[in-house]
This record gives C-alpha cells, sequence and structure tokens, in this order.
C-alpha cells in the first residue's frame, strides 16, 4: 500500500534516484532542477524556495490546481485556503527539500545525519526508545542514524497530527531494531522511514 498519492524531492545539490530503496523509488519523483545557493545568508531561503516549488509543481500535476494560496490554522499547521480536503507537507534541511501531497492526514520530515549532545537523547527518547538507544551496539554512525531515526519519525507524525511539539516527543515511541527497521509505532498511521546516501534522514507517515 503506497502512502501518499505522490512524494516529491527537490535537491539542493543533487541525489539520485539510484540512492532510494526501490520502495521509495516506486514513491518519488525526483526533480532534476538544481537550486543554487549563493551563501550561508540565503541558504534557509533557498530551501525554502524549493519546498514550495515542489509544492506548486504537485499541485499541478497531481491535481491540476494552478493558482492556490497557504494559511495555518490556530495550531500552526499548513493547509491549502481553497483546498482543505487536499494535506500537504514540506520539509528541508541542509540542500534538500521534500514535499508531500494526498488525500489524508500527512507528515514528511528531513534532516541531515550530524553529530548532537549526548544528553539530548534523555530529553527526546521516550522510556523505551532510551532502552533501544542505550543497548544498540553500533558504531558511533551507526547511533547517530539511529536518533535521526527515532526523531524524523516524532516529526513526520506530528506534522500529520497538526500540534507540532505541544506532544512532548518522550511521549511518542517508536520500537526499532538495531538494523533501524520500524516494529510499531503510534495508532493509526503508516509510517517509513529511509537513509539517503550517508547524510540525510527521510521519515513520513500518513493516517491509515
Amino acid at each position: 500500500m503506497k502512502i501518499y498519492k505522490r512524494i516529491h524531492y527537490s535537491i539542493v545539490g543533487r541525489i539520485k534516484a539510484a540512492d532510494l530503496s526501490k520502495e521509495f523509488q516506486e514513491m518519488i519523483t525526483i526533480d532534476t532542477k538544481v537550486f543554487k545557493v549563493q551563501d550561508k545568508k540565503t541558504k534557509h531561503q533557498t530551501e525554502h524556495q524549493a519546498a514550495r516549488t515542489l509544492l506548486e509543481r504537485m499541485l499541478r500535476e497531481t491535481y491540476g490546481i494552478e493558482t492556490w494560496s497557504l494559511a495555518k490554522d490556530e495550531r500552526g499547521k499548513p493547509y491549502l485556503v481553497s483546498h482543505p480536503d487536499i494535506y500537504i507537507s514540506i520539509s528541508h534541511s541542509h540542500g534538500l527539500a521534500a514535499c508531500a501531497v494526498g488525500d489524508r492526514p500527512l507528515g514528511v520530515d528531513i534532516e541531515r545525519i550530524r553529530s548532537f549532545k549526548e544528553n539530548i537523547w534523555h530529553k527526546v527518547l521516550s522510556t523505551k526508545e532510551q532502552e533501544t538507544f542505550a543497548s544498540a551496539k553500533v558504531s558511533a554512525k551507526e547511533r547517530q542514524e539511529l536518533f535521526y531515526r527515532f526523531w524524523t519519525l516524532k516529526e513526520s507524525y506530528v506534522k500529520a497530527e497538526g500540534c507540532g511539539f505541544r506532544i512532548p516527543p518522550q511521549d511518542i515511541t517508536f520500537l526499532l531494531n538495531w538494523d533501524g527497521d520500524i516494529l510499531s509505532g503510534p495508532e493509526g498511521y503508516q509510517f517509513q522511514v529511509e537513509k539517503v546516501r550517508d547524510n540525510y534522514m527521510i521519515a513520513s507517515c500518513q493516517k491509515l
């Protein structure tokens, strides 16, 4: 069962379809346009524009929508003013932008895998997740990847719920094995998480 009508990733830099698993390749379309970043000051702005460009393209190609505008509800979740029955989610991080659209609540999150303060996982992970994380006999790099699997899954979930982290991240529990496979998560949602190349983690979810 596919989660979305479509997920679309745009690269501020470049990622090839071959870098993604077969399952993800079936779900996405790679945009060949490269958004060039002139300097660090405009980096975030450029990534945001890349995500907006993806949304524009997806709405046109998937739903035939040419004109649209965004607003935020009382919880800060973006929605299409003239098409509130179409759900959207965008994310961008360090050179990669993503957008998802569909007919049910959904969320997508991207994070660059990088080092983090050792005490942060105590503030982010639930008790069960901490047990998995603390007992994982993996390298430092694999430990970073495992953390960002948890983190992006939580982000995608709160985006789909539209509540942000009004739900404390410690109250959201995913069970993963040491390879990062999802064993269970919050009820009523389908989840997926994928490492792209060596330095990005992408998670997505949609309400069942």
